[in-house]
């Protein structure tokens, strides 16, 4: 019934998502465009919590300096930005090391419950 009656408005939502003329999309697009831009200029971060600083210089939508961003809507951008190349790099290790380390714990205890 639901479905029904609002079928209109979730099949416009999810067709806007492959609109870039949505707001939201055109938004989320350059929050990419400025974090890429802000990690190719800083190879080595802008510094921890430092995109709120630095994304005026890469604001290419808003073009509004009271509004403040605080980070790139995207993990591994934003640790790219803040972080850099390197600390980008870290973070991934890092993740990959603790899947790792959940997935042999898992096997472990279904060994010992098989």
């Amino acid at each position: 019934m639901v479905l029904y009656m609002g079928w209109g408005l979730l099949a416009n939502r999810l067709m806007s998502i492959f609109q870039l003329q949505d707001t939201s999309a055109e938004l989320r697009v350059s929050y990419v465009e400025s974090a890429v831009a802000m990690i190719k200029e800083h190879p080595f971060g802008v510094g921890w919590y430092g995109y709120q600083f630095a994304f005026p210089d890469y604001d290419f939508y808003l073009h509004d300096p009271s509004v403040i961003m605080y980070h790139a809507h995207n993990l591994f951008l934003n640790i790219g930005a803040e972080l850099g190349i390197l600390g980008l790099i870290l973070f991934i290790c890092l993740m990959w090391q603790l899947f790792k380390i959940a997935r042999q714990i898992r096997y472990k205890q279904v060994k010992t419950l098989g």
